[in-house]
């Protein structure tokens, strides 16, 4: 390769990691949250596969046999092929590397070793290429398997799943659609059940005191609630305290109670 070719060369070899890294997230869509759709960075979003299947950057090979009993692996297997994935490490140890060679060296570059070192660059390039084939000529491609419990947000009323590990018997888990959090926990049967991660508060108004149900993810300071009996506005501060639908400090009206009017 020519010298002038090596740096289209590294372009090329960093397009094709991304490129390999959105498709291995295109396998995981069902779980991404809206956000990962926006990331570009292959290490950034690489990590968000990482956190949904820490076996997401691995390699695996797949075998299939036919179980005499049920339940017992099979003694025969036949062997449909191994993947190579591009993995953490590789993103890590040439991603960003290969960016500086993208730009002009630095003043301080220029002055340390007079220009970027295009014999180190080849060799980098060479070492992407050669995993990036044997990424392609895997025979079996975006392998993902997983143990998934489905279920209906309370809070918005669409569906969604997430995956249970199999070491693992309480799960933190959110709405991909509204954010709405929950707890997982799994029975000794296997079974999942879904618990709206939600806490009791009193309303304000005086005149009311309803217990009501905030999301974990609503109780924020300044953030502002409205009571499900009274219609009363509420806000959360280092105590919660009612207010008007402006926004005021909400102050009992000092009229007769037969003359006063709710707004």
């Amino acid at each position: 390769m020519a010298p002038e070719h090596l740096r289209y060369a590294a372009l090329d070899v960093r397009m094709a990691m991304e490129a390999l890294t959105y498709e291995r997230a295109h396998s995981y869509r069902k779980e991404l949250p809206e956000s990962a759709y926006e990331t570009w960075q292959p290490r950034k979003l690489m990590q968000v596969l990482l956190d949904i299947d820490p076996n997401a950057d691995r390699d695996s090979s797949l075998r299939i046999g036919r179980e005499q009993t049920y339940g017992v692996p099979a003694t025969e297997m036949q062997d449909l092929g191994h993947e190579t994935v591009l993995n953490m490490g590789k993103l890590k140890e040439h991603y960003n590397a290969l960016g500086s060679y993208l730009h002009m060296p630095t003043l301080k570059q220029l002055q340390a070793d007079g220009d970027m070192s295009l014999g180190k660059l080849r060799t980098r390039v060479d070492e992407i290429i050669a995993y990036v084939d044997a990424v392609l000529s895997s025979p079996i491609f975006t392998i993902n398997f997983g143990t998934f419990s489905t279920a209906p947000c309370s809070r918005c009323g669409k569906g969604f799943r997430w995956r249970i590990p199999r070491d693992k018997d309480r799960l933190h888990a959110v709405c991909r659609e509204c954010d709405a959090p929950y707890e997982l926990i799994v029975t000794e049967d296997r079974q999942v059940r879904w618990e709206p991660k939600q806490h009791p508060i009193k309303c304000a108004h005086p005149e009311c005191g309803e217990i009501s149900f905030l999301w974990e993810d609503q109780f924020e300071i300044g953030s502002i609630w409205i009571c499900g009996a009274c219609v009363g506005h509420n806000q959360i501060v280092r105590m919660n305290r009612p207010i008007n639908e402006d926004g005021t400090p909400w102050q009992p009206d000092p009229s007769p109670p037969s003359e006063r009017t709710r707004t």
